[in-house]
């Protein structure tokens, strides 16, 4: 049982297996952040999967706040929209670098 703060979760079988390949595929990389178990690396996939879930709603809000002035950009979807973003972000990382 579960103690302070740490609850109880349920998942399928199937789904059990594919994440702990998936920790053990990437069980250096987790060392490395200081993730030393199943538990941390469950713990850390799921903070890691609601925050990139939060960023894109408010993505998609973003999106439709700005469809029109987007669109003459070439922006139509929210795949555009985040391409867009990654581009700008390594053009700028790139001349920033330079």
């Amino acid at each position: 049982m579960p103690g302070g703060d740490w609850k109880t979760i349920q998942v399928k079988e199937y789904m059990k297996e594919k994440l702990e390949a998936l920790y053990k595929q990437h069980e250096h990389e987790m060392l490395d952040k200081d993730i030393r178990s199943f538990t941390g690396f469950m713990q850390y996939f799921l903070e890691t999967s609601v925050e990139a879930q939060e960023f894109i709603l408010k993505a998609a809000d973003y999106l439709e706040a700005h469809r029109k002035e987007l669109e003459k950009e070439g922006v139509h979807s929210l795949n555009d929209l985040l391409f867009k973003w990654m581009k700008d972000d390594m053009k700028d990382r790139m001349e920033g670098s330079v």
